[in-house]
C-alpha cells in the first residue's frame, strides 16, 4: 500500500516559484515522486 505525501503551502509555492531558492529541489520532488501527492 503505498504511502501519501502531504505537501503543505511552502513546496507547492516554490516548485511555482522560479525565484524560490528552494524551487529546484520542490519541483524535482512533485515531478518525480511516486507516491500520490497531498495537500491538507
Amino acid at each position: 500500500m503505498p504511502v501519501a505525501l502531504i505537501l503543505d503551502t511552502g513546496p507547492l509555492y516554490a516548485s511555482l516559484d522560479r525565484s524560490d531558492a528552494d524551487h529546484p529541489a520542490c519541483r524535482r520532488l512533485i515531478e518525480t515522486a511516486e507516491e500520490p501527492l497531498g495537500e491538507p
